[in-house]
């Protein structure tokens, strides 16, 4: 995918379902008389598309794979978006080039799981796929993430929570070493609107490709995450991940449970943010490494952060403050 726009995911409500937008939806397709959200897409008369202030915004073609073609082609770099609807259809590479050069992105109506398979070639070049299902969208959500070059798909939690393909196996890593950073560092806690139980946290760290599980606050406020300075990434529910510095009240984060679950993915579920706040503190620089890969993670110095790990002599993994971490 490069810089360009991220595949987006939307579900077809055209059929008359009008519930909330699952966490992992960009989107929801609707018909004319529908209540919008914010995002929504509306199909009205003769297939014009238009957002929710009532802008049009593109054209849906509906038939045979060759006749949605033909018109797909004939409107490229007149409309924003040309929703394409026939089954098993796949953008044929003229039709994705001419919308790579006109700026018009496209998005495809899915018809079952072996469209999806037979349409991961030209995932790079679609603007969005339209699942009818939120178990298309979780499969969906698979090859999305492979966009992203990550190394493995992601895993269904015990509690049907998603995880992001970092996390779907929590792995102990070694400590190479823990540097108190001078000066000061913008870091962000998250207070949720549940309290969290012993053994969850959060997955927080400097690259998508290296999420540290985090422990709720230890200091007595067990609704609260301590995440970590601005920059750096949070995990969500579906398979995203946000930086922590746009992280706003009502964003829900994937807590992680180390306790439950099964052997190497821990159960999972979805959180409510309450607040969020920024302070000024000393931090941390932990080194790691994993199977010959470094990376970093920046905490706040104090023992009430615990990461979850062992002693180099060996021992139980359990939660360890972060000022007794050391090399090895």
């Amino acid at each position: 995918m490069g810089d360009g726009p991220k595949l987006e995911l939307w579900l077809d409500c055209r059929t008359g379902s009008d519930g909330p937008a699952p966490l992992a939806c960009d989107r929801r397709l609707l018909c004319t008389g529908t209540l919008p959200g914010r995002r929504d897409v509306i199909v009205g008369v003769g297939g014009k598309v238009s957002d929710c202030d009532g802008r049009e915004m593109g054209v849906v073609f509906v038939g045979s794979a060759g006749e949605v073609h033909k018109h797909a082609l004939e409107v490229m770099g007149q409309v924003e978006w040309v929703i394409l609807q026939a089954d098993q259809l796949v953008p044929s590479d003229a039709l994705l080039a001419a919308s790579t050069r006109h700026g018009t992105r496209l998005a495809v109506v899915l018809s079952d799981e072996q469209h999806l398979l037979d349409f991961e070639p030209a995932l790079p070049r679609t603007g969005a796929l339209i699942v009818t299902d939120e178990e298309m969208l979780s499969k969906a959500i698979v090859h999305r993430m492979a966009l992203n070059k990550s190394e493995s798909l992601m895993l269904n939690t015990v509690c049907g929570g998603i995880f992001l393909p970092a996390a779907e196996e929590l792995k102990l890593v070694t400590v190479e070493s823990v540097e108190v950073i001078h000066g000061e560092a913008d870091r962000v806690y998250l207070d949720m609107i549940n309290m969290l139980q012993s053994g969850e946290g959060a997955l927080v760290g400097s690259t998508a490709k290296a999420l540290c599980f985090i422990h709720a606050d230890a200091g007595g406020r067990a609704f609260r995450i301590n995440a970590g300075p601005v920059h750096a990434y949070v995990a969500l529910p579906d398979g995203r991940t946000k930086y922590l510095s746009d992280v706003e009240a009502g964003d829900q984060i994937l807590m992680v449970d180390i306790g439950r679950g099964g052997h190497g993915a821990p159960a999972s579920r979805s959180v409510t943010v309450g607040r969020c706040q920024v302070d000024r503190c000393q931090v941390a620089r932990i080194r790691l490494c994993l199977d010959g890969e470094h990376s970093q993670l920046f905490l706040e110095w104090t023992d009430a952060v615990h990461l979850h790990g062992r002693q180099a002599g060996g021992g139980p993994s359990e939660p360890l403050p972060l000022t007794q971490l050391r090399g090895g």
